[in-house]
């Protein structure tokens, strides 16, 4: 063999290998999109309540027990998510070793490699080729039904909700059925279901909605039918999931729920380049101050997708507007318009006050943007409510909505 051809097989296996080595001593978790996406959406169907009780289409007792539901299950994905990042860490001996072995592995099992393989008449894959893959891995893949079946993801047991909500949920359930064509009691439906996991019955109700509304049906009525598709799957985007996007897509281009699982199921389907630019787009556009938690979805995983895709980049950290008295709901309209945060926080720091105090403080240092005050207002509200769980419920709701919750 000629020293030419060693000398090159070590002058590009070398510093693979020490590149490969560092790359793992520095390795760090995978993203988890699904049970990140659930604590957002969840956080939302409990904002829902506020507004369904301001405009008298729940009562208060009945928006406060969906609230605990919900923020029960908000406890529980919190739960998983903390327990997946412990369990993905590998430990710190096993990745030296994994580290030291690709170095003595890497280089000669290179050269052995390409003096096998690299011989004429070998055929390579060219990108086409790869595509072409790619694509057919995506068309092919599991539809819904399926892939619910192979990964045994049915309805959750909701056995351990309070028996007076489930009794509630029941008594909606057969006043839809009696009466299909009432859209609130559906989209009440859709939201209870969804706070009790049950998804794919969310789908279901959410399905109905888009039938009533017929040629009516919004971009986000589509979205939020594909959205709910998703979480039933455990984060999958299957191709009934992904016409629904590309549907709300053809009705509104700049929907970014849509655009934002769609870039998701290209990343799925084993094209990065294309959820990259996708998610780039989002982050980009006009809209990004809208979806503040889709952006912040998209920051946490776009690093990863751009390096699968071969590309250097690192998102920039996203500046929203100071709120806008127009656009804000009727709660932060009144939060804002009474100048009360100063004197509230003054008087709760000052002693003790009610859960619900502690709470609405939260959601008002988030609205206007002072995370550092919301943080210490939730770490003290901690303390005084230990042995309180219903009230640290109600307030680590408002610490998750604001962000603010470790």
């Amino acid at each position: 063999m000629q020293v030419e051809f060693w000398l090159v097989q070590l002058a590009v296996s070398v510093p693979i290998a020490v590149v490969l080595a560092l790359t793992l001593a520095r390795a760090k978790p995978s993203e988890r999109f699904s049970r990140e996406a659930e604590i957002d959406f969840l956080a939302g169907q409990i904002r829902k309540t506020y507004s369904d009780v301001s405009s008298g289409l729940l009562d208060e007792r009945d928006a406060e027990n969906a609230r605990i539901e919900i923020s029960r299950r908000l406890l529980k994905v919190g739960r998983e998510n903390a327990s997946a990042t412990r369990e993905s860490r590998p430990p710190k001996a096993a990745t030296a070793l994994l580290a030291i072995l690709v170095g003595l592995v890497l280089v000669p099992g290179a050269i052995y490699l390409h003096w096998l393989a690299g011989a004429p008449g070998i055929p390579d894959m060219p990108l086409k080729a790869r595509l072409a893959n790619a694509e057919a891995a995506r068309v092919n893949r599991l539809t819904q039904a399926n892939f619910l079946v192979e990964n045994s993801l049915n309805e959750p047991d909701v056995s351990d909700f309070n028996p007076s909500y489930l009794e509630l949920i029941n008594r909606l359930r057969a006043a839809v059925v009696e009466n299909p064509g009432n859209a609130r009691g559906l989209e009440l439906l859709v939201q209870h279901e969804s706070a009790l996991g049950r998804y794919s019955s969310a789908a279901d109700a959410q399905a109905q909605i888009i039938n009533l509304k017929d040629a009516l049906a919004s971009a986000d009525d589509y979205a939020s039918l594909a959205e709910l598709l998703v979480y039933a799957a455990g984060g999958y985007v299957s191709p009934e999931a992904e016409d629904l996007f590309a549907h709300a897509i053809s009705i509104d281009s700049l929907n970014a729920t849509a655009l934002y699982y769609t870039g998701l199921m290209y990343a799925q389907t084993g094209r990065p380049d294309r959820a990259f630019h996708i998610w780039y787009e989002i982050l980009e556009s006009d809209s990004a101050d809208a979806n503040p938690e889709l952006v912040k979805r998209i920051q946490n995983q776009i690093a990863a997708v751009a390096q699968l895709a071969g590309l250097d980049f690192l998102p920039p950290l996203t500046e929203f507007a100071e709120p806008d008295a127009a656009t804000l709901t009727d709660d932060e309209q009144a939060i804002l318009a009474l100048g009360m945060v100063n004197g509230l926080e003054e008087r709760l720091h000052n002693g003790d006050g009610p859960a619900a105090e502690w709470a609405l403080l939260i959601k008002s240092l988030g609205v206007l943007g002072e995370f550092g005050r919301a943080r210490d207002a939730w770490t003290k509200a901690k303390k005084l409510f230990s042995d309180n769980i219903e009230a640290l419920r109600l307030i680590e709701i408002e610490a998750r909505i604001a962000g603010i919750h470790e």
